[in-house]
């Protein structure tokens, strides 16, 4: 005989300032509004629990369908955002346009506008990641930036600093990639193949990964 024991996890239904706090870590909520008007949730990490000081600066940037959150939702020791700002910098974490923390416009509401949509990866090279490292650099008063990208994040790190004609990367110290992301030819993902086998597959996508949002906090994903 076997004992099912579920055991609730109390950092299960805590949003980002919440999990930030619990593990006794300082934190700000900003805002930052991007050219085309979509309006990102950033937070900050000023330092670590044993510090005052601010230090240099540090972005990092969250990979598909995820959020800053995943920068802290482990124990301390096991999160990079906590491991920075316990040595000394003054860590930053960005929201890409469309996910829970950037979840606005100065024009469109995402509920009703499919306008609000409208957008591609390429979009968050050229206006997020910028708009995001300009408003950092005169929070700050520095006019450098270190910059950590989790896939989808090295991606548009890659697009935006790989190109020449933009200033930010002049404004980048150094930039590290975890799980680096720069072409999808040899994608091994089941959603390849499952819309194949479907004979509606429009029905399965928006039931599995939601309709205007990618992935929304519906019954499915729960």
């Amino acid at each position: 005989m076997f004992l099912l024991v579920q055991k609730h996890d109390p950092d299960c239904n805590l949003n980002i300032t919440q999990l930030i706090q619990s593990k006794g870590y300082p934190w700000e909520e900003h805002k930052v509004t991007t050219a085309d008007g979509y309006i990102l949730g950033v937070f900050r990490v000023p330092h670590g629990r044993n510090a005052s000081s601010l230090g240099r600066p540090v972005l990092l940037q969250h990979g598909l369908l995820d959020s800053a959150t995943s920068w802290v939702i482990n124990f301390p020791e096991q999160s990079l955002g906590f491991i920075l700002a316990d040595a000394g910098y003054d860590v930053w974490l960005g929201n890409m346009r469309g996910n829970h923390y950037s979840h606005a416009h100065v024009k469109y509401n995402p509920d009703h506008d499919e306008a609000f949509w409208d957008f591609n990866w390429d979009d968050m090279a050229r206006d997020d990641l910028p708009s995001m490292i300009y408003y950092i650099l005169n929070q700050t008063k520095q006019t450098q930036i270190g910059y950590v990208g989790h896939s989808q994040g090295t991606m548009i790190g890659f697009a935006e600093f790989g190109n020449l004609n933009n200033s930010a990367q002049n404004n980048v110290s150094f930039y590290g990639s975890l799980a680096p992301v720069a072409h999808l030819a040899h994608i091994k993902s089941p959603l390849k193949y499952l819309f194949n086998t479907s004979t509606n597959p429009e029905e399965v996508w928006h039931t599995l990964c939601g309709y205007k949002d990618f992935l929304p906090s519906s019954y499915i994903i729960k």
